[in-house]
């Protein structure tokens, strides 16, 4: 079922509603004035929705790195388990070996190679329209960055108090900041 008062985004967030075929539906009506409120034509009865959210804020979720004389560790600070993770650190590249859940730490692997595996390139090709952009930021990765698989997003704002998620990927790039 739709919900009776539509959908609810905070100001700061771009929300572009991406249709099941990448292209969008164009006929919604927004209301700008405390919130973003969509409420008609985003989400319909019983057929699948994609939507798009850009944001921009400090976050305190977050991932910590450290090195060490035997390797790279990262901790867990996001509040949901990590499913896979790509990180960046002087041109190598270091992989998670297996999920991580909220509040662990792990050691980080060293890759052969500095490109990401296909196997994670094709991950993200399930994310649909927004496939394409996932594979540009992943191929362009940074130093001092990371790509990472969660299992939920700490960070997504659904617009409805409650819903039945099914079939999602909660992709994020985090840059970590420089220390002095």
């Amino acid at each position: 079922m739709t919900p009776s008062g539509g959908l609810s985004f905070p100001r700061d967030t771009a929300v572009f509603s991406m249709g099941t075929d990448g292209r969008g539906i164009r006929e919604e009506s927004l209301d700008l004035t405390t919130v973003q409120r969509f409420t008609s034509g985003m989400l319909r009865a019983r057929l699948p929705a994609n939507f798009q959210e850009i944001s921009f804020r400090p976050a305190r979720e977050r991932l910590n790195f450290s090195q060490d004389s035997s390797g790279i560790q990262v901790f867990n600070g996001l509040g949901v388990a990590v499913n896979q993770l790509y990180y960046r650190e002087h041109g190598a590249l270091y992989a998670l070996t297996s999920a991580l859940p909220s509040g662990t730490k792990a050691r980080l692997r060293p890759e052969n190679s500095n490109v990401i595996p296909a196997s994670f390139k094709e991950l993200l090709k399930s994310a649909g329209p927004s496939s394409e952009r996932f594979q540009y930021a992943v191929d362009r990765l940074a130093d001092n960055s990371y790509a990472a698989v969660l299992e939920r997003s700490p960070f997504w704002d659904a617009g409805v108090s409650s819903f039945d998620e099914r079939g999602s990927l909660h992709f994020v790039i985090g840059l970590l900041e420089r220390q002095p």
